[in-house]
């Protein structure tokens, strides 16, 4: 499920030291080729230092200074400390993409926005979308994970002010209303854990301010991913449903809500929200996968069956989608369509073994059926 994803949120954080040690930040980026194409070989052939030279770190910098306090003097400062940290920004990046096991296939976009897709290896086991900002260049000035709901750009500058103690500081960081004293000696004591990568203590800093947590998306966003690191967990689950009481119409939520929906059994809610995903990242076999299969457990069977179809046409050479759809037509007894859809997985080389068939319940009336007895003695003689 999506949900594994939300622990790499600290691998998109930037050391402390990020500006030291600085030197001039030239304009754009080093890269002689750029533009969307150029970022998709780079990140789909997950090389951190073509990406690094992608990174237009003035573009980025301007983004990050977007959201610090009034002449703050930082950020004269931040285009050489981005220039020192150019390549670990990149390995970040391919690190966490590398964290799902399995591959990064290219999606869409257009203009300035480039999205790719991080998958894992089998059908159904890992999803995340990232999206990338170029400049008119074509240099990358952001991205960000659509699982982790923040540029890069803020994450870069919430480590930043983390580093501050400024009770102003943190209170616009984390969008909450500091009312006592004790409100930013919570804070502060949160930062601090957060700059040590101290995961219990975080979440004990944050199990201390429960009444300030619940105004802030920041906070409860951070609590989510601090737990994610057990996706099954009673904590997680929770922090989840939390998240969904209080944000859950925030288009930010709608991806990693997913999971929350699936566990408590709203599958109306869970298929609006893969529904809104669609809409930004456009349709793919891994998220027709989800909808598909909510729609199945909302007994909405025509609908599914479409989904899982529409899925096998988007990646015909992914065996997986071939034995979703006619598994799930046999299930519903409708084995003609079932050794339909075998039949035209054969036109893609895919081919099904009727050992492993026959452990799965989902195929016994198809292997039961005169059809098939008769599709397989066709098959004998070949």
């Amino acid at each position: 499920m999506a949900s594994r994803n939300v622990r790499r949120l600290a691998a998109l954080l930037i050391a402390p030291g990020l500006l030291a040690g600085w030197h001039p930040a030239a304009a754009g980026c080093p890269a002689d080729v750029r533009g969307a194409e150029a970022v998709t070989r780079a990140v789909v052939g997950l090389d951190a230092r073509a990406f690094a030279n992608l990174i237009d770190v003035q573009g980025l910098a301007a983004r990050v200074a977007r959201g610090l306090p009034d002449d703050d003097p930082v950020a004269a400062e931040l285009p050489a400390g981005l220039e020192r940290s150019r390549g670990a920004m990149a390995q970040n990046l391919i690190a966490s993409l590398r964290s799902i096991g399995g591959s990064v296939v290219e999606q869409g976009g257009g203009g300035a926005r480039l999205i790719l897709r991080s998958q894992g290896p089998e059908l159904g086991s890992g999803l995340d979308y990232v999206e990338f900002t170029l400049g008119a260049d074509g240099c990358v000035e952001d991205w960000r994970s659509l699982m982790l709901a923040s540029d890069t750009s803020q994450q870069i500058r919430n480590n930043l002010l983390l580093m501050r103690d400024d009770e102003g500081v943190l209170s616009k960081l984390f969008g909450v209303r500091l009312r006592d004293p004790g409100h930013a000696r919570q804070l502060r004591t949160l930062g601090e854990a957060m700059r040590r990568g101290d995961t219990q203590a975080s979440l004990t800093a944050l199990d201390g301010m429960e009444a300030l947590a619940r105004e802030s998306f920041e906070l409860t966003m951070m609590r989510v991913g601090l737990l994610s690191n057990d996706h099954t967990s009673e904590a997680y689950r929770d922090a989840l449903a939390d998240l969904a009481e209080r944000f859950g119409d925030d288009e930010r939520t709608q991806f990693m809500l997913v999971d929350h929906h699936f566990f408590v059994g709203d599958y109306a809610r869970g298929l609006r929200a893969v529904e809104r995903m669609q809409k930004r990242v456009g349709r793919d076999e891994e998220n027709e996968l989800l909808r598909g299969g909510l729609l199945k457990l909302m007994g909405r069977q025509d609908e599914a069956v479409a989904a899982m179809r529409s899925m096998v046409s988007l990646a015909p050479h992914r065996p997986a989608v071939h034995g979703v759809l006619v598994a799930y037509l046999s299930e519903l007894g409708r084995v003609d369509e079932a050794l339909a859809a075998m039949k035209a997985a054969a036109v893609h080389d895919v081919t099904f073994d009727e050992e492993a068939m026959q452990r799965e319940p989902a195929y016994a009336a198809l292997l039961a059926s005169d059809g098939y007895a008769a599709y397989r003695a066709e098959r004998d003689v070949e």
